[in-house]
């Protein structure tokens, strides 16, 4: 231990400790007692020159603290303690521990005591700025209680999730990555009303007064505050039916590039249908003019045509812009027959069509029939489907063109006339126009 004459000489800017007998613990280590005075300036000095320059000071012993390499600094070696009143560092050779009292926390700093309840020897308060250059890692919660700026990048990982507590710390809002579900999950609970509502930019939050949904809601609003006017929102959900798209307030515009339109993907049916009245009679074998019965046999006084075997019509039309290109029509005619049947009676029906498109040719006349179609209660209304015709070839602004005319059936025959109410074809779409006058 340094001492008196010990020939070393004192560094002016370091402080020593008193030089007062120092304790030990039963296992060696040192224990520093709590001094009075000022002995905030300099560093520690291990072995002092003349107890002349010691006044009020101590020194401590070299076999417990050691310089680390610069003049005065003090390296408390592996299997040691160094500890003072209200405070213990301890080394084992893997880590270096600081512990305060137990019961009270540690604080950096002196601006401001625990607002959360600090109140263990693990716990660190730190009332001034804090700077990390290092990672940081959270092993438990970690709460925000004001404004978070984040200056980089914010990353969650995969599995990892961030949740919006409400105020009973149970439901949430919920985002997770899920890579082996090939998913990014976000989830609402009940609290927040099942809804994400998207709104501009306000200084103050603003309840946007939606109810509480049945299904999770998108809401997506228009940068007028809602404050104003709350009904400028676009939604989207599903009902658990059906998908379903709502707006507040307005029409529903969908906006597409130049020549670009919807277009579905599902096949989806539509009508081009001809009041049979209005169809070309020939100059021979064209039915008569007759009107429709209701159910109890008064004459309604609506007039069309009434068909007996071998009587026909000529009509046409054009395959309409929104048609599904390349695919197959079916001819259909609804009638009523008025006569009553003489059982299980059967109508048919023969269609003969060309198909003419701008700029060629036409091919040969197609003939087909239809399949009979049972008329058995006087009064009835019924259809007739012809089979599918093919419309590989068929494109939107074609033309088609066709006779239609009533054939023996091949069973028992209706001997009443039928009726004709209208005629056309069912046909698929796919958009809801054409992208260009001539082209689909």
């Amino acid at each position: 231990m340094g001492g008196a004459n010990s020939g070393r000489r004192p560094n002016p800017n370091n402080v020593y400790l008193e030089q007062t007998p120092i304790a030990s613990n039963d296992l060696g280590n040192i224990i520093i007692p709590d001094l009075s005075g000022d002995h905030s300036a300099g560093s520690v000095e291990t072995t002092p020159v003349q107890d002349l320059d010691l006044v009020n000071k101590k020194y401590v012993d070299d076999n417990a603290v050691t310089p680390a390499g610069n003049d005065g600094d003090i390296q408390v070696k592996s299997g040691t303690n160094f500890a003072s009143v209200g405070m213990n560092l301890s080394n084992d050779g893997t880590k270096t521990t600081f512990l305060g009292t137990a019961g009270d926390y540690n604080r950096i700093g002196d601006a401001g005591t625990t607002s959360h309840g600090l109140n263990s020897e693990d716990d660190l308060l730190v009332t001034g700025d804090l700077e990390v250059n290092g990672k940081v890692h959270f092993d438990n919660t970690v709460k925000f209680y004001t404004n978070s700026d984040f200056h980089s990048s914010f990353n969650i990982f995969d599995g990892a999730q961030m949740n919006i507590l409400d105020s009973g710390y149970s439901g949430a809002f919920k985002f997770r990555g899920m890579s082996t579900e090939t998913q990014a999950l976000f989830e609402v609970a009940p609290s927040f009303g099942r809804q994400i509502v998207i709104g501009n930019y306000q200084e103050d939050s603003h309840n946007y007064d939606h109810s509480a949904q049945t299904n999770p809601t998108l809401f997506i609003h228009s940068a007028t505050d809602p404050d104003t006017d709350n009904t400028q929102w676009l939604s989207l959900t599903h009902d658990q039916t059906n998908g379903v798209i709502s707006t507040g307030k307005g029409d529903l515009n969908i906006a597409c590039p130049t020549d670009k339109t919807i277009e579905l993907q599902e096949a989806v049916y539509k009508d081009i249908n001809m009041a049979g009245y209005l169809l070309g009679k020939p100059a021979s074998s064209a039915p008569g003019i007759v009107t429709f019965l209701d159910e109890s046999g008064t004459d309604t006084t609506i007039e069309t045509y009434g068909f007996a075997v071998d009587d026909k019509v000529h009509g046409g039309f054009e395959l309409q812009h929104d048609y599904k290109e390349g695919t197959d029509l079916i001819f259909h005619v609804h009638w009523q027959g008025i006569t009553a049947p003489s059982g299980t009676d059967n109508v048919q029906w023969r269609l003969n069509y060309i198909v003419m498109r701008d700029g060629e040719t036409l091919d040969a006349a197609v003939v087909i029939d239809s399949p009979d179609t049972v008329f058995d209660t006087q009064y009835e209304t019924v259809r007739t489907d012809f089979a599918a015709i093919t419309g590989t070839n068929f494109l939107m602004g074609d033309q088609f063109m066709f006779t239609l005319t009533r054939v023996t059936a091949t069973g028992d025959a209706y001997a009443g006339e039928a009726l004709i109410a209208t005629a056309g074809i069912h046909y698929q779409v796919d958009t809801i126009g054409s992208r260009q006058i001539t082209a689909k």
